[in-house]
């Protein structure tokens, strides 16, 4: 009797086992009849994150070829600028400035030696930050009775074929205007120049400029100074860039106290503008007075050095 009954348990207890298992079972199946419904869509927004993955591996890859390319494009640039600065310097001090027309060579020389190095800065602005067509050039100051006046000394090769270069007044140009009389690192304003010139906050004595340019970027070639207590900035020219479309440099920005905080353009340019500066000045002081001219000393020292090191050898002997 009692065994019959165990058996009678084990037989539900059995079948109880089998209904739960058969009902798993099905479950498992449903969830997996569920997974396979749900898969194309899971592959599918798999397939799109991988491809935005990609996407974004692509566009970081652009940009760090864009700075790869930036920084050796830049090393280059340097390295023209010191070409062009050694060029300059040879023609200021070697050359005869005594006669009109060797003043008006010694000009031709300076711009053989600085017109490769603008057209390698204006593309290198094209290529990296501006995104179009732009335009660099030198400008040199010119003392005057009446205050001094700008001249354009040289322009890159592609823009000194359509545009001017007479003189005219500082007073009469709000980008150099501004930048001697402020002290300004640069003169970059962000909106459209005629925008500014309608509302009476930009001038410029070039006829029509804005068939030309609508941007533009004007540091100043100087020099810091001591005078007394404070200092003072000896201004020799302006370095000038500039594009046809509105906002091509950029928004201002106030110098900061590292350089590397300052824009990378900005750094770029100011580079070349301050390894301008001595040129510019020995070049407009041997114009005005052509006999200044410091190779004499030193042909003489050098002069001087090989006669010592003769006598040392001599003596060594």
């Amino acid at each position: 009797m009692l065994a019959s009954l165990i058996g009678a348990a084990g037989g539900a207890a059995a079948k109880a086992a089998a209904s739960e298992a058969g009902k798993a079972g099905a479950r498992n199946v449903i969830a997996r009849v569920r997974d396979l419904w749900r898969a194309p869509g899971e592959l599918k927004h798999a397939q799109e994150r991988i491809q935005q993955l990609e996407e974004q591996l692509q566009r970081a890859e652009e940009k760090a070829a864009a700075i790869e390319a930036r920084v050796r494009q830049g090393a280059v640039l340097t390295h023209q600028a010191s070409e062009a600065v050694r060029a300059a310097w040879a023609a200021i001090h070697f050359e005869d400035f005594a006669t009109p027309e060797h003043r008006e060579l010694r000009g031709h020389d300076l711009i053989r030696a600085f017109q490769p190095l603008l057209g390698a800065l204006a593309r290198h602005f094209q290529e990296h930050f501006t995104k179009q067509p732009t335009a660099a050039c030198i400008k040199m100051l010119i003392p005057r009775p009446d205050g001094p006046s700008v001249m354009t000394l040289v322009r890159d090769q592609v823009s000194e074929q359509h545009r001017g270069n007479d003189p005219y007044p500082v007073r009469d140009c709000t980008a150099f205007e501004k930048i001697m009389r402020e002290n300004l690192h640069v003169f970059r304003p962000a909106e459209d120049l005629r925008v500014l010139e309608d509302r009476g906050e930009y001038h410029n004595p070039t006829r029509e400029y804005w068939r030309h340019y609508r941007s533009t970027m004007v540091l100043p070639i100087r020099a810091r100074r001591q005078k007394g207590a404070g200092t003072e900035f000896v201004f020799a020219g302006f370095l000038c860039l500039d594009c046809k479309e509105p906002g091509g440099f950029g928004e201002p920005f106030a110098r900061q106290p590292r350089h590397e905080d300052n824009p990378e353009d900005f750094n770029v340019a100011a580079t070349i503008a301050d390894a301008l500066f001595w040129p510019l000045v020995w070049f407009s002081l041997r114009l005005h007075r052509p006999e200044m001219a410091p190779i004499p000393y030193l042909e003489e020292a050098l002069r001087l050095e090989q006669i010592e090191h003769i006598e040392k050898e001599g003596g060594a002997k």
